[in-house]
């Protein structure tokens, strides 16, 4: 089961537990494209909601922080927005992540932008 947590805006500290079968991507950016701050509980979810869930949550949050011009920085490369298209920005975060081989967890996320972190599982 996913939980989300609204962190922010006009329903903050509302949570919702999200039906089994409801697509990430048709919710999370619903919450982001507002500005709402929102956090997921994991806990109680199987693997194959972490997996979906987890990758869903990382590009909506790549995403929301390009939208809104702040910096994502990844294995030591800072992305901007700049004059590109930010899905072509939002495919290169993600294809470096991919390519890096790392397992991946956001380090931060707030006014001075996203931080992901990588390391490599013993």
């Amino acid at each position: 089961m996913i939980k989300i947590s609204i962190l922010s805006g006009p329903y903050i500290g509302r949570v919702r537990e999200i039906p089994k079968g409801m697509d990430p991507n048709e919710i999370l950016p619903g919450i982001s494209n507002q500005g709402w701050k929102y956090q997921i509980d994991y806990s109680q979810a199987t693997i194959q909601e972490i997996e979906s869930w987890g990758a869903a949550e990382m590009m909506d949050r790549i995403l929301s922080a390009l939208h809104n011009g702040l910096p994502v920085v990844f294995d030591g490369e800072t992305y901007l927005l700049e004059c590109k298209n930010i899905l072509v920005v939002g495919q290169e975060i993600e294809d470096a992540i991919s390519s890096s081989g790392k397992l991946v967890y956001i380090k931060s996320d707030d006014e001075s932008g996203l931080v992901i972190e990588a390391f490599k599982p013993h």
